[in-house]
């Protein structure tokens, strides 16, 4: 018993780390909040999660703050070029919807634009977060590793949405585990995501201080 209570033993240094993603997760909805902010409040949350799997200590709310400042004009800039890019789908959707009501195939060119919009979105947070780069570079390698590692990509937009799916499936089931959506859902993810992309990012990352 007295082992199971020890701070190195695996209980509780997964309770620790569920914790510090917990408290993380609420810090990245809170700075999310104004919308405009999700691009930085997302790279500091990549850039903590990324700490912590690499086990390079706890992460705490002056850390975060930390990482939401130096990442702020690059992220939010490749927020702002992704919701607009964002909005011009829902636009299209809107659009086609209108012009062919009973044909289905509206949806195909949409779909698959926001299938590229997600993949690229899942990555380009992260490589800011990582890489200093240009905003027209990061946005290019996010698209070729996106691209690159498919499997890994569609992988991580299956996680990124699975809320979305969960509620297709069971609504009940998804107000089930609303709270723990908003407990640890971004957190996890993030984390997730930092975790899948270690392979892709190694080759470039060899010069590291360790």
């Amino acid at each position: 018993m007295k082992k199971l209570f020890d701070p190195d033993s695996p209980i509780m240094r997964f309770l620790t780390q569920a914790a510090e993603l917990a408290w993380l997760n609420v810090l990245w909805v809170v700075c999310s909040l104004p919308v405009v902010t999700f691009g930085a409040s997302t790279a500091a949350l990549c850039t903590a999660v990324r700490n912590m799997i690499r086990d390079r200590g706890r992460w705490n709310a002056a850390a975060f703050f930390r990482a939401f400042r130096d990442n702020f004009k690059k992220s939010t800039l490749l927020w702002l070029i992704l919701l607009a890019a964002l909005v011009l789908i829902g636009a299209d959707v809107f659009l086609l919807r209108r012009l062919f009501p009973d044909q289905i195939l509206w949806l195909a060119m949409p779909g698959i634009c926001f299938a590229l919009w997600l993949m690229v979105c899942i990555w380009v947070f992260p490589l800011t977060a990582i890489f200093e780069n240009t905003l027209g570079n990061t946005l290019k390698n996010a698209v070729l590793l996106s691209v690159g590692y498919l499997p890994r990509t569609i992988l991580m937009a299956v996680i990124h949405l699975l809320p979305v799916i969960l509620f297709a499936v069971s609504p009940a089931a998804f107000y089930g585990v609303s709270i723990l959506w908003l407990l640890l859902l971004s957190a996890v993810t993030y984390y997730t995501d930092l975790w899948l992309m270690q392979k892709p990012l190694a080759p470039f990352l060899t010069g590291e201080a360790e």
